[in-house]
């Protein structure tokens, strides 16, 4: 299992880029985001992405991204955050004044997965 910071990272990037209909701009979205963020030696989560037919895949991030659903910060039908998800994507924006140029780009990032679905980002 990932740890928590990633966990709660992958809830702010899911709200960040809804619509969310499905896994794979799950997968996606937080691939690119960890790239972008590499790029420039920023923290990125800790996800390890592997070659997969359909693009880069992470185990953990698909776990992470079941224990978002059971435990109750996402809804499993649309993947938006329940009141509680909203809770803990608070939390995360405590984050943001001591590292803001991490959150410009990874919002960057996010801005820019917005607008694709999981298969526009898989090609």
């Amino acid at each position: 299992m990932s740890n928590s910071l990633d966990t709660a990272l992958l809830l702010y990037m899911i709200d960040r880029a809804a619509p969310v209909w499905g896994r794979t701009k799950v997968q996606k979205t937080s691939f690119f985001a960890e790239l972008e963020l590499q790029k420039v030696d920023a923290v990125a989560s800790t996800f390890p992405f592997k070659r997969y037919l359909k693009g880069p895949w992470s185990q953990e991030a698909w776990n992470a991204l079941d224990y978002l659903t059971e435990a109750g910060f996402l809804r499993d039908e649309d993947y938006g955050p329940t009141d509680r998800g909203l809770f803990l994507i608070d939390l995360v924006e405590t984050l943001r004044e001591d590292n803001q140029e991490t959150f410009k780009i990874l919002d960057g990032a996010l801005r820019r997965c917005k607008a694709r679905s999981g298969a526009q980002l898989k090609n």
